[in-house]
């Protein structure tokens, strides 16, 4: 067997988690080790031990041969040989450690390796354990320190920092990590002050002026922040970060060709890190250059072809602009690079998938599959496309396979939640994405999903509430926002879904949707003339005519609303926008009724059938009737009973209104008068 090999000091690329059998811990291989070992079942410590006892010497006791005495036929049978079977290996016990008795250099050690994998939580604990040993170990709360700042707790990060400094206030070091914890709370300019105490007390600290340089930018000093940075590169030139952060502040000035040459200063200082190329490209595409950025991704693949992370960033960069075409070609030349990688015949099947060439794709995941036949993210694209083509017992089926890899993922389970919403089975779905919310509490996707399906419930208080947890982890979500006001509105809370819709159009204030939906929720608040201003505004951003024309149509006629709400107030009535919606269109039936009740044919036939229940006749036995009726109405009036007949058909709703019940050819043989039944009037 194989030992199980540690990520190398230094190693910067994509890896791959997974559990030992044997002591159940989480460990870590480079992707490369995966792909080239047979399956690893055991961390680097479980498979030294399952080595050495495969290796130590067996204690097979065989029997010593026999004394055949002389006179014994060679002819005879030999003595059967007594052969022991071989004692099975031994198999470590799962590991223990008794961590009372660990030394505070041992804990120290242990959260180093914890780091090293990314554990960064358990990495604390160690910490934290090794303070209780020495409360000032300047080490422990140095990597106490690191560990909230990797977790992103930043208030815990300033108090632990605040100790750090009142401990060794002589270090410029924890003076920069107490900047870093004040810029992360927007406190900038306690920062500066971190930064300068720093400064003062190691100006030749190339971190402090880069963090000062940081804080700089964010308070708009950006020519100071340039003069921070140039020092920063000016005492250690190999240091990437105020490079990139020169490219920020260039971009921030609009001066683009000096932030693209900071990020060709930062390419030229690690020309195979792939995270540098991305950060150009990223950059390229936010100013519109796309074929640039493009050709930057390709800038790295032809460096190294043979390292995935390159396609991967350009298929997302293509995938997010919708050029599936183009990502199906780079997954096509990745493969000529690498034809046994499972990832790239997985994004393959992702592109045709969006291609809607399903089939296709199910196949590119077939091979991805035989590639790595334990790879749980090939297994969710397989479902989504078996989704996609309506099999959805299949698709849950391949949903399984990928829980029974990777039992903890998140993706598994809004796999599965989107599965289920796409069958419209919401309450089913609700559960999976609670379940992506309890694995991975910080993610501002889960919550919204959450609150999605909870709307589709219509459980919108519920979904109030998911969604003020994804706005809280991510407060510049503009869905969140969107989708926590359509909530609001229909609980009836429209001031609070007037805020929440306002918080979107702060982050997009182009969006149409949203301009739309705000106006629709000013109508609710019967501010009319602010909901025509939004309208328009919309309608100067409708993605097509279609679109435009309802924002035409959606505008309030505001005399018609005044006269409405008027009408309203003098009888007495409470007022909302659907009791003014109703009023004014009552207020345009009365008016198109006055004008056909000023007919000349409609006073000759309400005479006609004062006298009768019911009359019917020819178009001309029609014109004879009235005219004998009412003479001088018609002395001047048209001559041919065709015409009389017209104006009939013209003024029926209004005959109607009156009890009359009026019909002519072609809808019957002859011209027919008649009573209204009061219950269908």
């Amino acid at each position: 067997m194989n030992v199980t090999p540690l990520i190398p000091d230094g190693y910067n690329g994509p890896i791959k988690q997974l559990t030992c059998r044997i002591c159940k811990h989480v460990f870590y291989l480079t992707q490369d080790d995966y792909h080239r070992l047979p399956e690893v079942r055991f961390c680097h410590e479980c498979s030294l031990i399952m080595l050495e006892e495969l290796q130590s010497p067996q204690d097979v006791h065989t029997s010593p041969p026999a004394l055949v005495p002389r006179e014994q036929s060679v002819v005879a049978p030999p003595a059967r040989a007594s052969v022991q079977p071989s004692p099975p290996v031994r198999v470590p016990q799962p590991r223990t450690i008794d961590r009372e008795k660990m030394t505070i250099e041992q804990l120290l050690d242990e959260a180093a390796m914890l780091r090293k994998t990314w554990r960064f939580k358990e990495a604390l604990a160690s910490y934290e354990q090794a303070l209780q040993r020495d409360p000032d170990c300047l080490a422990a709360h140095q990597g106490r320190c690191n560990m909230l700042k990797e977790l992103g707790r930043r208030q815990e990060a300033l108090l632990a920092y605040d100790e750090l400094v009142r401990l060794d206030p002589q270090s410029a070091k924890s003076w920069v990590g107490k900047g870093w914890a004040l810029v992360h709370l927007n406190r900038y300019e306690e920062a500066l002050d971190a930064c300068s105490r720093a400064i003062q007390l190691d100006d030749t600290y190339a971190m402090a002026f880069a963090e000062r340089g940081k804080v700089l930018t964010h308070l708009g000093e950006y020519q100071q922040a340039l003069h921070a940075l140039d020092q920063a590169i000016a005492l250690a030139p190999d240091y990437e970060s105020p490079y990139m952060d020169k490219a920020e502040v260039f971009a921030k000035l609009r001066r683009y060709e000096e932030a693209l040459s900071a990020y060709d200063q930062l390419i030229r200082l690690d020309p195979d890190h792939y995270f540098l190329y991305w950060q150009k490209a990223n950059f390229l595409g936010s100013i519109g250059r796309e074929e640039d950025a493009l050709a930057t991704y390709d800038q790295f693949i032809e460096r190294r072809p043979h390292i995935f992370e390159g396609y991967q960033w350009k298929l997302f960069f293509l995938t997010e602009r919708g050029r599936y075409a183009d990502g199906l070609a780079t997954c096509e030349r990745c493969l000529a690079h690498n034809p046994q990688l499972a990832r790239a015949h997985e994004w393959k099947g992702r592109m045709l998938d969006h291609l809607e060439r399903y089939e296709e794709a199910l196949a590119c995941y077939e091979e991805a599959l035989r590639c790595d036949p334990r790879d749980a993210e090939t297994m969710l694209s397989q479902a989504r496309t078996l989704s996609n083509l309506d099999r959805f017992d299949e698709a849950l089926s391949a949903w399984e396979r990928a829980l029974a890899q990777a039992p903890k993922n998140p993706s598994a389970y809004k796999e599965k939640g989107d599965i289920l919403t796409k069958q419209k089975r919401y309450a089913d779905a609700l559960l999976a994405y609670e379940q992506v919310v309890q694995l991975k509490p910080d993610d501002a996707y889960a919550y919204d999903q959450v609150g999605d399906v909870l709307s589709r419930l219509e459980c919108y208080a519920d979904a109030v509430k998911a969604y003020n947890q994804a706005i809280r982890l991510w407060p510049d979500f503009t869905g969140a926002h969107s989708s926590k006001a359509h909530a609001l509105e229909q609980l009836g809370h429209y001031e609070q879904a007037l805020v929440a819709y306002n918080k979107a159009l702060g982050l997009s204030p182009k969006h149409f949707s949203l301009l739309f939906a705000r106006a629709g929720v000013l109508k609710k608040l019967l501010r009319y003339k602010e909901a025509n201003a939004e309208y328009d505004r919309a309608q100067l951003v409708a993605p097509n005519p279609w679109f435009a024309a309802c924002c035409i149509i959606a505008g309030v006629d505001l005399e018609s609303a005044a006269e409405a709400k008027a009408r309203l107030e003098a009888a007495g009535k409470a007022l909302s926008h659907e009791a003014i919606e109703a009023e004014i269109k009552l207020i345009y039936q009365e008016r198109k009724l006055a004008r056909l009740k000023s007919s000349p044919l409609f006073q000759p036939v309400c005479l006609v059938m004062r006298e009768r229940q019911e009359w019917s006749g020819t178009a001309k036995q029609f014109k004879e009737i009235l005219c004998q009726h009412s003479p001088e109405a018609f002395a001047t009036w048209y001559r041919a009973p065709r015409r009389f007949v017209e104006e009939l058909k013209e003024i029926a709703p209004a005959l109607r209104d009156a009890g009359i019940a009026a019909s002519a050819p072609p809808d019957t043989a002859l011209v027919t008068l008649g009573r209204v039944d009061e219950e269908r009037k």
